[in-house]
Formats: structure tokens, sequence, C-alpha cells
């Protein structure tokens, strides 16, 4: 599975089954596997082989092999093997999958986790990852209604989620989240462009060494850490997609010169972008 399968902008599944179910491994070496980034879908997350951290607005999980954790619709996230070897598998899907939104049951208990209005362990427990694990076997097999079993596991899998849920007063809204979630966005539309931190900042309204420290707080990374690994990741499309010149690549992904984009890119994906372009990926 490519790295870029879990982007914020793909559709996981299809507009009949949303459902996007991948099981990978990674060799990482401590380094990042995915960096922050949202979606509108609900996701499972669970930990196959090896320690994997996951930064989940802020807060930090560190999950072993058999773990796994709810990962709310619009959440920012990011995930670091914390060994040299590691795996997960990631069941994401549209909250209309288990209800339509006219239905009494997508009011009463989709909703309201979506909006925050309730509070509720988001550490997965051994039915539900086990209810995963199931699905992950349905859906590698294909046998004539796995898509009913996979619906069914995933709607009992978040009737254990909502089964100990709490209202509260008012859903929590996190400030930080927002502010992120608006600078990322910026990021996603301008990243071919020379833009600054400074550009970042003025485009949040606020000042460069706030952005920083608040972008630091809920992802772990400073903006600027991230425009470049986003870029380098964009880059690694285009050169399995394009025929460009390397250097033709670097300037459309923001990059003035092929020297630091060499450099960078060797950093982040570990071979050069002309290994990178000959390698066979699957």
């Amino acid at each position: 599975m490519r790295r870029d399968q879990l982007d914020e902008h793909v559709m996981h599944g299809t507009i009949g089954f949303p459902v996007g179910i991948y099981d990978t491994g990674f060799r990482c070496g401590g380094d990042v596997i995915f960096t922050v980034h949202y979606h509108r879908e609900f996701e499972l997350f669970i930990v196959t082989h090896g320690r994997i951290r996951l930064q989940l607005e802020g807060d930090e999980y560190c999950l072993c092999a058999g773990q796994g954790i709810f990962v709310n619709s619009g959440a920012l996230h990011s995930t670091y093997a914390l060994t040299d070897e590691c795996g997960f598998l990631a069941i994401v899907f549209s909250p209309e999958f288990i209800a339509a939104e006219h239905e009494e049951l997508y009011t009463r208990y989709i909703r309201p986790i979506i909006r925050r209005q309730i509070t509720f362990p988001i550490m997965l427990g051994d039915e539900a990852v086990g209810l995963a694990y199931s699905s992950n076997e349905r859906f590698k097999a294909r046998d004539r209604g796995y898509e009913l079993f996979i619906k069914s596991d995933l709607i009992r899998i978040m009737a254990l989620i909502s089964g100990p849920a709490e209202v509260i007063a008012q859903g929590r809204k996190d400030a930080r989240a927002d502010i992120v979630k608006s600078v990322l966005d910026f990021i996603h539309k301008s990243y071919r462009e020379a833009i600054t931190l400074k550009d970042m900042a003025d485009h949040a309204h606020m000042s460069r060494e706030y952005l920083c420290r608040v972008f630091r707080e809920v992802s772990g990374l400073s903006p600027v850490t991230y425009l470049n690994r986003y870029r380098i990741m964009r880059s690694a499309q285009l050169l399995r997609s394009d025929d460009r010149s390397i250097s033709e690549i670097a300037l459309e992904c923001g990059f003035n010169g092929s020297s630091y984009f060499n450099k960078l890119f060797l950093r982040y994906m570990r071979c050069t972008p002309k290994q990178y372009r000959n390698m066979d990926i699957g």
C-alpha cells in the first residue's frame, strides 16, 4: 500500500461501499509513517506488529501489537514508528455507511460522535479488535456477501464504542485543531508556490511563534517540516505518474532547485528521486 492511499483527499472504498481496509507493514526505523492529516470518515487503527505512536489532536498513544484506537471524523492524527519494523490495520469508513443521515440511528448514535457531544473510551477493546480483524479477512476473501458481513462487524464495533458513552453539556471544540486544519488546507492549496512560515502565520492571523507552538502541540511537527514532507509526498506521486524530468517535478512541487529537493527526498524517502522513480513498489 502506498502512503498516499490514506491521504485526506482520497476516496476510501467506493460510493456504493465506502469502506477502505488497509493492512500493511513498514520498515521505518522510528520515522514518521503518516504526517498529520484528517478526513471526514471514521477510522479504526490497530497495530498488528511492532509499536506505533499515534498522535491524536495533541494527545499521544503508544500502541503495541493487538491494540487499537477509534479516530473520529475530522480528527487530526499522525503516526510514528517506535520500532524498526511495524504494521497496522486501518479501516476507514463513512459514518453514513452505519446509518443514513435521515435515520434515527444516525441522529441518536452517529451525529453525537461527530459533533463531540458525547465522551467515550477511544481505545478499542478485545471484542472490537477481533471484529476488525474479521472484517479484514472477509475483505481479503471477497466471498459473496462479504460487504454485509463487514457492515455487520462495523455496526457492532460502533455499538461497543457508543455503549459506555456519556452525554456532555456542550460539544468540546479545540481551537488549536481548527487552527492547524486551516493551515493544512492552506498548504494543500498553495504548496506549489513559494510560501513561507510568515505566509502560513498570516493566513492563520497569528504570529509565527504562536503558530509554530500550536502546530507542534497538535501535530508533533513544525509547519515548515510538514510543508516539506507534503511537497516530497506529492513529488513522489508525480515521479511514478508523470514523465517530466526530476527538475521539473521539483519546481512543480514548490522547490526552487534540484539540490535541496534531492536532499529532502533522500531524508524522507530514504532513496534518491531517480531510485524512487525506477523502484518496483507494486
